[in-house]
């Protein structure tokens, strides 16, 4: 449940990060706001500040800013203000959720640090013709490597590299060239960084910080010898030799059988101690400004396929979004602010979709209006976003209801 809260709390926060845009902007060019609503509709509580009505409202599907004196229509104040004007406002909301997104993503890599998987020996390999077991990749196309995220992200975008590498005391560089199937994994000392609760590793014993270094009396040195035994031993007792500090202690554990593409595979319920990584100032601002920009590129090709090739059951509501949320929160404090970083910016692109009512159409009027010199009709406009606000309020329904039907019923 409190989860559940904070959830709705941090929606919240998005919400108001993007209407503050709306009134800064519109204060700074001294338009007036006659109300700031987080939500919809009957209002909870409010309070007026400096001639706005701030409010809390009852249908939580949002918020919108008011622009206009008391007394006026807003849209026929709004078209009385320099389209340039209404450019800038419009803009302004969705600006507010990038920067904040691209604000998350720098305090995450420069100030929280990112858990990953380091470099190291290669344990298992196929699809390539020069790299083999047990070498270190130092570099893959003039690039060092730090990661192996780094070393995943730098051999999926070629199928043909230049790879430095350490095979015992020698280094080697050469060109290599990777089949369609290629798959790399590393050698990581099995250093248990959590065990899930209620899991067969926690009922047998094994706690964070142990490391596995025998298995039903086979040696243990690599991470992935240990996931190999253990996924082909479903309900099967194993005997674990396990090093906590100086001692050494022997555990039996049974793993549970979990279907996974159609075989039946076992688990233990743990997880790989990860360091933390934290990068330099300006390559905080680097890999968060290309995170930002490729993460608006990617929401932007995920909506051109969910349309293109009609996947519309993958489309998520605020439901599904909270699930995703609430479950991120055990993935680690990171993966958790990566993933409000990128909801923040999705929330600023559906903004800029330009449909009616969104803040995106706003901005495509001010574009017409700039370009034609030609002010649009008040009614027309009002016509148009009176059809636009029908129109997402009953997707906004049909998609609560679509998620709640996806998390309990399926």
């Amino acid at each position: 449940m409190v989860k559940i809260l904070l959830v709705v709390v941090l929606i919240g926060i998005l919400i108001i990060i993007h209407e503050f845009g709306h009134y800064l902007m519109a204060k700074i060019l001294k338009v007036d706001v006659a109300v700031f609503s987080i939500g919809f509709g009957p209002s909870i509580l409010e309070k007026k500040i400096s001639g706005t009505l701030f409010k809390l409202s009852i249908i939580p599907l949002g918020g919108y800013v008011k622009l206009c004196e008391d007394d006026k229509d807003p849209i026929e104040y709004l078209q009385e203000k320099p389209s340039v004007y209404k450019f800038l406002i419009s803009f302004a909301g969705p600006f507010s959720n990038i920067l904040f997104g691209f604000i998350l993503l720098f305090f995450t890599y420069s100030i929280v640090g990112i858990t990953d998987l380091p470099n190291a020996p290669i344990y298992k390999i196929s699809g390539f013709k020069k790299v083999k077991k047990g070498d270190v990749i130092i570099e893959i196309d003039g690039i060092k490597v730090r990661t192996w995220s780094d070393i995943n992200k730098l051999l999926s975008s070629s199928k043909f590299h230049k790879i430095k590498v350490c095979r015992g005391k020698d280094t080697f560089s050469f060109y290599d060239t990777l089949s369609q199937d290629w798959s790399i994994y590393p050698c990581f000392t099995p250093v248990i960084g959590k065990v899930l609760k209620g899991s067969p590793a926690e009922k047998a014993g094994i706690k964070r910080f142990d490391i596995i270094v025998g298995i039903e009396n086979k040696p243990i040195k690599c991470w992935f010898e240990a996931v190999d035994i253990i996924k082909k031993s479903p309900e099967r007792p194993l005997a674990f030799k396990i090093l906590r500090g100086k001692d050494t202690i022997k555990l039996k554990v049974i793993p549970q059988k979990v279907e996974i593409d159609g075989k039946n595979l076992g688990q233990i319920g743990v997880y790989l101690l990860l360091p933390n990584y934290k990068y330099s100032f300006f390559k905080s601002l680097e890999i968060s400004f290309n995170k930002a920009i490729n993460g608006l590129f990617l929401i932007a090709r995920s909506l051109k396929n969910v349309i293109l090739q009609k996947r519309f059951k993958e489309i998520g509501g605020p439901v599904m979004i909270g699930k995703v949320m609430v479950e991120s929160m055990s993935w680690g404090l990171d993966k958790f602010l990566i993933l409000f970083a990128f909801i923040s910016l999705n929330l600023a692109f559906i903004n800029l979709l330009p449909l009616p009512a969104l803040d995106g159409s706003y901005i495509i009027y001010s574009i017409i209006e700039i370009l034609f010199r030609r002010k649009i009709s008040p009614k027309v406009l009002r016509y148009i976003q009176l059809i636009g606000l029908i129109v997402l309020f009953t997707l906004g329904l049909f998609l609560i209801f679509w998620d709640i039907f996806r998390v309990f019923f399926k």
